[in-house]
């Protein structure tokens, strides 16, 4: 019998810390040290692997679960050594497989015994699923960024995790650092901490710095050790695997076959998730919850049914490819959580105590030096029954009379965007912030400037704010 492949949980305790971009160029730096890897979607979100890579599988793990199709039939080839699972909501509820639903399952998952490695991208935070996927690993690598909240909620993971039974160091990799120090020094704020509460030392894996070919390969949809081999963080990131080689030869002893992680992972989570929680009960739940996102998802895939990609570049056409099939995966999944659904619709506003315009009447002056930014924009605003007003590039915004607010693209304050931001009054501003979240103090120091979202952004949070901004 071979050597067991070694099964890697990467977990954040937030989102948006980069752990998705982190475990696929792991991925490919394994495979460059030679050995084959398989990479295991276990992100609820809308499978961030498959965006980064730009491909749209038109299988997933939700059909090995819950329709009995092969596992074989669902792996992805996606490079030379290196398979995907694609992920999906199924994961959600692993926790109502009956026994005979498992015995199948740990069949199939004998599969992923040829591989040296298994990565498994999990979801960000500590939902029931993200623990039990991590205490039946033999690694768990933890994906934090320098910054306060994601320093504290890597150990509220790491806390819990101890809880349920982790008693081996966590791995303990910083992502997005500004210099070795910084990285350093936040390793050992979290060190101390569970040294000092948990009695729990933690490894350092090392760290990734913040590098401006993230960005660019992310918008190639390629891992960064393709698109830009020789970067500071492609290197980083060879490094980090080395060590992460080395530790999994050091915890062999934790090693087990992918059938019995994944028995395990359900056995957890079974424990978990009470039974009141699961099938019969739980879709009468989960119901609105699954409406409303239902509605969300329509919306979604209703905007990139309508765009026109045809003249865009060839990466912005498969995201908007990749948008369209996520978003349909995601609806077929909800209506197989609790069948019969049909959308909420969206909840009207709070009226104020006097009377207001029509919604289709509030005006929100887009200012995008990138049009297809700007038209993504209006759209969404469109979906909201607002109306969109393009805005020039100019130094002045004659519209803003118009206007209940603005919303502007820039990586930075220019004296054109301030001579901008000062012609519209008091006109509220939500900044896409084009430098990636580097700039949002400097951005949130400007007159009018209400609320800061680093651009790629979520498209809920997105209209969040512009609800919250509009009734604030």
């Amino acid at each position: 019998m071979g050597a067991l492949p070694k099964i890697i949980s990467v977990a954040s305790g937030k989102g948006g810390v980069g752990k998705t971009n982190v475990t696929l160029n792991l991925a490919w730096a394994l495979a460059r040290l030679g050995r084959s890897v398989c990479l295991f979607d276990a992100d609820l979100g809308l499978s961030n692997v498959d965006v980064l890579l730009g491909i749209s599988p038109q299988r997933t793990l939700d059909q090995v679960l819950f329709e009995g199709l092969p596992l074989s039939q669902v792996i992805t080839p996606v490079a030379t050594g290196i398979d995907l699972v694609p992920g999906s909501s199924g994961v959600a509820r692993m926790a109502e497989l009956t026994r005979a639903a498992r015995t199948r399952l740990v069949r199939e998952f004998a599969a992923l015994s040829c591989y040296d490695y298994v990565l498994v991208d999990n979801s960000p935070g500590i939902s029931p699923q993200v623990l039990a996927l991590c205490l039946a690993a033999q690694e768990l690598v933890v994906v934090v960024n320098p910054e306060v909240t994601s320093l504290t909620d890597s150990y509220a993971l790491i806390k819990v995790l101890h809880g349920r039974g982790l008693s081996w160091p966590p791995l303990v990799l910083i992502n997005r650092a500004q210099s070795p120090q910084a990285a350093e020094l936040a390793f050992r704020r979290i060190q101390a901490t569970a040294q000092k509460h948990l009695k729990l030392n933690c490894t350092y894996l090392g760290y990734l710095p913040e590098d401006v070919s993230v960005a660019r390969a992310s918008a190639l949809q390629r891992p960064v050790l393709e698109a830009f081999p020789q970067s500071a963080f492609a290197q980083a990131v060879v490094q980090a695997a080395g060590r992460l080689a080395g530790a999994a030869r050091l915890s062999l002893a934790r090693a087990v076959e992918p059938s019995s992680f994944w028995d395990e992972t359900v056995r957890v989570l079974q424990q978990t998730v009470p039974a009141s929680a699961r099938t019969g009960t739980r879709a009468a739940g989960a119901a609105p919850e699954a409406q409303t996102m239902m509605r969300d998802v329509e919306a979604v895939r209703a905007l990139f049914m309508r765009l026109d990609f045809k003249g865009a570049p060839e990466p912005l056409r498969r995201i908007a490819e990749a948008g369209k099939g996520h978003a349909q995966n995601l609806i077929a999944a909800l209506e197989r959580i609790a069948p019969g659904l049909s959308p909420l619709p969206r909840p009207a506003p709070a009226q104020k105590a006097a009377p207001q315009e029509d919604r289709d009447s509030t005006a929100v002056l887009v200012r995008c030096a990138n049009q297809d930014m700007g038209q993504i924009v209006a759209d969404i605003l469109r979906e909201m029954r607002l109306t969109p007003l393009l805005s020039t590039n100019g130094g002045t915004a004659p519209e803003s009379g118009r206007a209940a607010l603005c919303i502007l693209a820039a990586p930075e304050e220019t004296p054109a965007v301030a001579a901008y931001l000062k012609a519209l009054d008091d006109i509220p501003v939500l900044i896409l912030d084009e430098s990636f979240g580097r700039n949002r103090v400097a951005w949130l120091g400007l007159p009018g400037v209400r609320a800061v979202l680093p651009v790629p952004f979520e498209v809920p949070e997105f209209i969040h704010n512009i609800e919250t901004l509009l009734h604030c």
